[in-house]
C-alpha cells in the first residue's frame, strides 16, 4: 500500500495542476497546531467524519462550516491557506489511494478516528474526506474536479448552506479543553528544549541561500507556532555542503535559520565538520567556529 501511496506522487507530479505559492519550511514552522481554537474544529472534524448518526450529506454540510473556520486562522500567516490546500491535495489524496490499496490487498478497512493536529493531519483527514466525497458523488467527477486546481476542503465549500447548525459540535467546551492541553504541550516542550541545552548541545547555523532537503517524521514533529520547530524522532537535512543526520531531538528554528542537537564539544578542522555516532552524522564542508555550541554553514 506505501509504493501505491507514493507512485501516486509520481502521477500528481504529472497530471495535478497546483498554483500556491509558499515556502514549505516557513509555513510549517509557524503552523497553527498549538491554536486551541484550531484544535477544537480539528477535533470536531474527527468526530463528524467518524458519526454513525449523521448521513453523509450532513457530514459534508458541517464539514464545510469547521472548514471555513479553520481556513479563517489558516489566512492569518501568508502562505498557510496555499500550504493547506497543497496538503490536502497531495498527502491527503495518496493516503486515500494507500488505504484503497490496503482495503482491496489486505482487508483492512480504513482508520481516520485518530485527531491529528499539525502536518501529520493532512494524511489523515485528507484521506477521511476522499472517501466521504466517493460516497456522495461519482469518482471521476470529484477527482477531475481536484485534479484541475479545487482543494478538498473548496469542494466541501461548495455543500455550504446558510445557517447550518453546527452547535452540537459544542467548539467553546472543546477550546477550554484544548488550551489545558495545550498548556501542557508548552510545558513539556520547554522542558525537552531546557534539557536539550543543559546536556550539552551544538547549534548549526544553516546557509540561508542554499537549497536544503529535509526529510523527518510527519507524525511527530511539533510546531511551536513561532518558528520553531521540534523533531521527537529524527532529522536529516542535506545541503551543498553536505548533510546532518541527527536520530532523536532536534530543534529548528526558522527565524535564525539554525537546527540545534545534542553534542559536544563542537569540533571544527580546515573549515571541516565530521560527527559519527550511533545517533548522529554530520559531515560539512565549509563551516566556521563562532564558538564552544555553535557553528555556520558558510554558503557555497
Amino acid at each position: 500500500p506505501l509504493v501505491y501511496h507514493e507512485c501516486f506522487h509520481v502521477y500528481q507530479g504529472q497530471k495535478f495542476q497546483y498554483n500556491g505559492q509558499y515556502n514549505f519550511f516557513e509555513v510549517l514552522a509557524f503552523y497553527p497546531e498549538l491554536n486551541p481554537a484550531y484544535r477544537a474544529l480539528c477535533s470536531a472534524e474527527t468526530d463528524v467524519i467518524n458519526s454513525n448518526v449523521l448521513s453523509n450529506p450532513e457530514k459534508a454540510r458541517i464539514l464545510s462550516v469547521t472548514a471555513q473556520k479553520r481556513r479563517q486562522i489558516l489566512a492569518k500567516y501568508a502562505g498557510l491557506l496555499e500550504f493547506e490546500n497543497d496538503l490536502e491535495r497531495k498527502e491527503g489524496l495518496a493516503s486515500f489511494v494507500e488505504q484503497k490499496a490496503k482495503s482491496q490487498l489486505f482487508n483492512i478497512p480504513p482508520d481516520n478516528s485518530t485527531c491529528y493536529y499539525g502536518y501529520s493531519r493532512q494524511y489523515f483527514m485528507g484521506a477521511a474526506i476522499c472517501w466521504l466525497f466517493e460516497q456522495m458523488y461519482p469518482s471521476k467527477e470529484w477527482q477531475e474536479t481536484i485534479e484541475r486546481g479545487l482543494s478538498l476542503s473548496e469542494l466541501l465549500a461548495q455543500n455550504a448552506v446558510l445557517q447550518t447548525d453546527v452547535s452540537s459540535l459544542k467548539l467553546d467546551e472543546r477550546e477550554k479543553l484544548e488550551k489545558q492541553k495545550v498548556a501542557q504541550i508548552f510545558s513539556n516542550a520547554n522542558q525537552k528544549i531546557e534539557k536539550l541545552f543543559q546536556t550539552g548541545a551544538i547549534t548549526i547555523k544553516l546557509p540561508s541561500k542554499a537549497e536544503l532537503f529535509r526529510s523527518f517524521s510527519p507524525k511527530s514533529i511539533i510546531s511551536l507556532g513561532d518558528g520553531r520547530l521540534i523533531h521527537s524522532d529524527f532529522l536529516i537535512i542535506q545541503m551543498p555542503n553536505g548533510s546532518i543526520s541527527i536520530q532523536g531531538m532536534a530543534l529548528e528554528n526558522y527565524n535564525d535559520q539554525t537546527v540545534t542537537f545534542s553534542f559536544k564539544p563542537c569540533e571544527v578542522k580546515d573549515g571541516e565538520m565530521d560527527i559519527c555516532t550511533e545517533n548522529i552524522t554530520v559531515s560539512l564542508k565549509k563551516v566556521r567556529k563562532l564558538s564552544d555550541e555553535s557553528i555556520e554553514v558558510l554558503e557555497v
